[in-house]
């Protein structure tokens, strides 16, 4: 269960565009998905560079990172390098 002041508030679902795919073809989907639920269409400018750092590092205050079987907290994604 989520837990912190942004916890109970719904944003509409978004396409993120990242230039690395067909834009195209998935901007219709979204729009019609949006249109058939009565939702609002939503487009946003994004970047592939999370993913990158994920595979490819480094990994650094952006990545929250467990041991297997360790508890992750709210409070583990507020902390940063200069906190701890």
């Amino acid at each position: 269960m989520a837990h912190g002041p942004d916890s109970q508030k719904l944003y509409p679902p978004a396409l993120i565009n990242t230039g690395q795919y067909e834009l195209e073809r998935y901007r219709d989907y979204s729009r019609r998905t949006a249109e058939r639920f009565g939702l609002r269409y939503e487009e946003i400018p994004g970047s592939n560079t999370l993913i990158k750092k994920m595979l490819h590092g480094p990994r650094d205050d952006e990545f929250v990172v467990a041991r297997p079987g360790e508890t992750i907290s709210y409070l583990d994604f507020k902390r940063t390098k200069s906190n701890t």
